[in-house]
């Protein structure tokens, strides 16, 4: 019960107490009078007596000024209510020097108040204010290098793992660029320098933000290996085209100057407010050292191969009989250059014929695989010996043979098939005295002749040759006939269902823009959010006509890449999307002004 009297009583008093809240009025501050040039500070403009006002904050040459939202609260200080409307704002100085803001504007209920102009000092990169003597002092960065590339709006740097390599070896290096400003465009690495090979990259780039020295980088970063094609001294660097995007100073525009707060939204969405810079970005220059690889202890069968690596072998099918196929399969892991890894030598070429491999490498895995056939030649083996692979280990600087397991297969004998034997004709041979035998050689050509066809002397009559219905002249002009009325029927069913179509997406795309537009009348009385909310579902509703996908399936990408989309509707939507989600909301006039540009957008 006793809850319910409070909340019944706290309007009231709430209402009493802004009945004798005092005047409106305005201050701002800045949470640091000196800061180092690309760094920000924040500015807070309060108004009290009140709990909405329209702030603007003048522009300043070498200065950016960006909001980053709004809020509102109440006090009560022994039982009297005091409103305050605060807006937050960070500044950034782009060069070096002393700046004056002048006094910052509000307007309360068509009252206009100013506060005192500030003044703000932007150092140089490297300095910091001194907090007891209010002096600047440098502070010193990790190396002259390191303090010339902060003052830089891009550079790039090259890692490699190591200064001094064999040939042939790899050496992972990782090349990463620092921007400072915006991103922009760039390019892919390339390596300056002879004798030395760069990898291609596999991947893109990974994208980060970092504070280095305590400036707020955005990085990208590649992964990729380096090997010397022979031996000496090499000097290298990495160099790389790239863009970047500098806010240009905040356009003046007759339409936008009328407003009471000149937001910077407007003028990253319709004015433009970015210039582009290309640049070259070339790193420091480094020695790699490539030395030969030692002939003391070199084995006869190495390759080339440098790394560390392991091996397998297996066959199959695992029973088998001579003269019968066998795929033998032998996988090389590890690290290393896999190009000189080449297929280890059959270790029984006596009792086996060998064909050539075929290599496959996934890079994925680090695994290296070559698949053969062998055929075996002779029966009664259980096993094919191991095979051997020969490489340098770079760390332990000496040769290195590992063999894999023995394969296990059992060779049987070839199968015996049946011959068929033929009896041979016995010739029939004279008897003695010149009188042959008369009972052999009359049967054998009696039973011949039996099983024998006559021979045929002469042709015999002739038949006619039938021609087939489908060669008659009057069935393949019934088809014709039968085929155009299909076609015929076919295009003027498609025509009517065409038409049909396009009327109801025409009445269905009416429909929507009417209830778009009420929908917007309904949320223009719930508040800022609620109009932002309608009005970018109205965009997609609209475009989902045009698409002919689901209105919530819309999404700003969509809008910029479909050629039927106008331009101010994608830039319409995304408007909605940076109020929606941005720490800053436009304000009461400016919503006004966008929400009738929808209108138009939808009743054209």
């Amino acid at each position: 019960m006793i809850n319910k009297i409070l909340k019944l009583l706290l309007p009231i008093m709430l209402l009493a107490g802004s009945l004798h809240a005092a005047e409106p009025e305005i201050s701002a501050n800045l949470s640091s009078s000196r800061v180092e040039a690309g760094r920000a500070v924040q500015l807070t403009v309060t108004v009290t007596g009140t709990n909405r006002a329209e702030t603007k904050v003048p522009e300043v040459d070498g200065l950016q000024i960006m909001g980053r939202g709004t809020g509102s609260s109440l006090q009560n200080i022994n039982g009297k209510i005091t409103a305050s409307f605060s807006s937050i704002y960070v500044i950034y100085g782009l060069e070096p020097g002393k700046y004056e803001i002048p006094p910052i504007t509000a307007s309360v209920k068509g009252r206009k108040l100013a506060a005192k102009p500030l003044t703000l000092e932007i150092l140089a990169s490297g300095s910091r204010p001194n907090q007891q003597s209010g002096q600047t002092k440098a502070i010193p960065d990790d190396s002259p290098a390191a303090s010339r590339q902060r003052e830089k709006l891009a550079f790039i740097k090259c890692l490699p793992e190591k200064k001094r390599a064999y040939v042939g070896e790899l050496v992972p290096v990782q090349i990463k660029l620092y921007f400072r400003a915006e991103p922009g465009q760039l390019s892919q690495p390339v390596l300056d320098g002879t004798g030395i090979m760069m990898a291609p990259f596999s991947q893109k780039p990974v994208q980060r933000r970092e504070n280095m020295n305590g400036t707020i980088y955005t990085t990208f970063t590649w992964h990729s290996t380096l090997s010397g094609v022979k031996e000496g001294s090499f000097k290298l660097g990495i160099s790389a085209e790239a863009m970047v995007l500098l806010r240009k100073a905040r356009s003046r525009d007759p339409f936008f100057d009328n407003f009471p707060s000149h937001s910077l939204m407007f003028d990253d969405l319709f004015m433009g407010s970015y210039q582009r810079k290309f640049m070259t970005l070339k790193t420091e220059p480094f020695i790699l050292d490539i030395v030969p690889l030692p002939a003391a202890n070199r084995p006869a069968d190495f390759s080339g191969a440098i790394g560390k690596f392991s091996i397998k072998a297996e066959a199959a099918p695992q029973t088998a009989e001579t003269g019968e196929p066998v795929t033998l399969k032998v996988e090389v892991s590890g690290q290393g250059n896999f190009d000189r890894v080449q297929c280890p030598a059959f270790p029984d070429q006596d009792n086996f014929k060998v064909y050539q491999a075929e290599a496959e490498f996934d890079a994925a895995r680090q695994t290296k695989v070559f698949e053969r056939a062998i055929i075996p030649k002779n029966s009664g083996f259980t096993e094919v010996p191991p095979h051997i692979l020969t490489y340098f280990d770079p760390d332990r600087q000496e040769y290195v043979t590992v063999k894999s397991n023995a394969i296990p297969l059992k060779v049987n004998g070839a199968n015996q098939q049946m011959q068929q034997v033929q009896q041979p004709v016995k010739p029939v041979s004279p008897s003695a005295g010149g009188q042959g035998s008369k009972s052999g050689q009359p049967q054998e050509n009696e039973g011949l002749a039996r099983h024998m066809a006559p021979q045929k002397l002469t042709a015999g009559a002739f038949t006619p040759a039938i021609k087939p219905v489908f060669r008659q002249l009057w069935f393949m002009a019934a088809l014709i006939i039968c085929l155009l009325i299909i076609i015929a029927a076919s295009g003027f069913h498609l025509r009517k269902k065409f038409d049909s179509n396009s009327a109801q997406k025409a009445r269905q795309a009416q429909r929507r823009r009417q209830q778009a537009l009420q929908d917007i009348l309904q949320a223009e009385k719930q508040g800022s959010m609620a109009t932002i909310a309608a009005c970018r579902r109205a965009i997609q509703a609209q475009a989902a006509g045009i698409m002919g996908i689901k209105a919530e399936a819309v999404t700003l990408a969509d809008l910029k890449a479909h050629p039927d989309i106008s331009e101010k509707m994608a830039s319409l939507f995304e408007f909605t999307e940076q109020s929606a989600y941005g720490a800053a909301l436009p304000s009461e006039t400016e919503l006004q002004e966008f929400v009738r540009r929808i209108k138009k957008q939808l009743e054209g």
